[in-house]
């Protein structure tokens, strides 16, 4: 096997000392076979899926406030276990909205107050982490600010457009996600309903 990382380091007018990355890598015990199997956190861009444009026709003209929103429709029933919204330095705020196949809507997830300076994960506890069934529409929302009221934004008199750098802008998220079988899905529905129901009686 492999470990693949990367970073990202951007200018702040001062001198950091002693500055230092660490990574850590938890094992499972010796002999254990887990039952599902999670690549980690996966790419899901605002506009076309995974390996996308990364919301590549943003143009924020000066001073606006502009927002993007693309969709996904799973295909197997997925479990997800982490949000980490990612855009740069006009980001203000991006949001995650499941539209189930019977037409429900469910806010699952929503950064009000991005920050482009901490990249977060947001982790769901067990038993609210979203468990969706297959044909649940994933519905991104990404929201950027490039006016004065930004204290991030380096210059609201500038248009901005797609980039890699922290001055352009771009959008997607990082997604703890682990897809299911449809049984390991009624599996699991059924075990977390038996656990809030004898939260409830209780």
């Amino acid at each position: 096997g492999s470990i693949r990382w990367n970073l990202h380091y951007f200018p702040i007018n001062q001198e950091v000392a002693n500055e230092q990355a660490e990574a850590a890598v938890w094992l499972y015990p010796k002999g254990y076979k887990p039952e599902f199997r999670t690549r980690g956190e996966q790419f899901f861009a605002a506009d076309t899926g995974p390996g996308g444009l990364w919301a590549g026709d943003i143009v924020l003209p000066p001073n606006s406030i502009k927002s993007h929103q693309g969709v996904r429709v799973l295909d197997r029933p997925a479990l997800i276990t982490s949000f980490r919204p990612h855009m740069h330095m006009r980001g203000k705020a991006q949001s995650l909205v499941a539209v189930y196949p019977d037409s429900r809507r469910e806010m699952l997830a929503r950064v009000d107050k991005y920050n482009h300076a901490w990249q977060i994960a947001y982790e769901f506890e067990d038993d609210v982490a979203p468990l969706l069934p297959k044909g649940t529409m994933l519905m991104l929302t990404s929201t950027w600010d490039n006016t004065a009221d930004n204290p991030n934004n380096p210059d609201h008199r500038q248009w901005v457009v797609f980039g890699q750098r922290g001055v352009d802008e771009m959008s997607h998220t990082w997604l703890g996600i682990t897809y299911l079988t449809d049984d390991q899905f009624q599996r699991l529905s059924a075990e977390r309903r038996g656990r809030l129901t004898a939260q409830t009686e209780h």
